[in-house]
């Protein structure tokens, strides 16, 4: 099964200790089935890791959004290391590294006021190997 269109949205959060965590979201259509979710979550949970230099020790944790099957997603945040704002963007950049590596299609003009959302095409992550 492939889907052609997801949004996918990259956002600099903070932790409960004020340091900065950057963080993308992941939103399927509503009644994607729970394999597919997982299976494609993992996938861009896997480019993440990929995308992140060596050199950098943080961690990155996948969780789901509450709501299945109304909700299909979850979030992919990186907990910093040492939680220096440097660190955060540069965290941030593998972010959006790895989301722009994906075509991207022109936003929908209802969905205009989110600027930092972007929608895209999941099909790489949603293909079977």
């Amino acid at each position: 099964m492939t889907t052609t269109c997801k949004r996918l949205s990259v956002d600099l959060r903070s932790d409960p200790f004020g340091s900065p965590e950057p963080c993308l979201e992941v939103r399927l259509p509503k009644g994607t089935p729970a394999r597919t979710l997982r299976a494609t979550l993992h996938r861009i949970l896997a480019e993440v890791e990929a995308a992140t230099p060596e050199s950098e020790s943080w961690t990155v944790h996948l969780e789901w959004l509450s709501g299945w099957p109304r909700t299909a997603g979850g979030v992919i945040r990186i907990q910093l290391d040492d939680g220096s704002p440097e660190e955060g963007e540069r965290a941030h950049a593998v972010l959006w590294k790895v989301v722009d590596q994906q075509p991207k299609r022109p936003v929908p003009p209802k969905q205009s006021s989110r600027p930092a959302n972007l929608w895209l095409s999941l099909a790489p992550w949603m293909s079977r190997a």
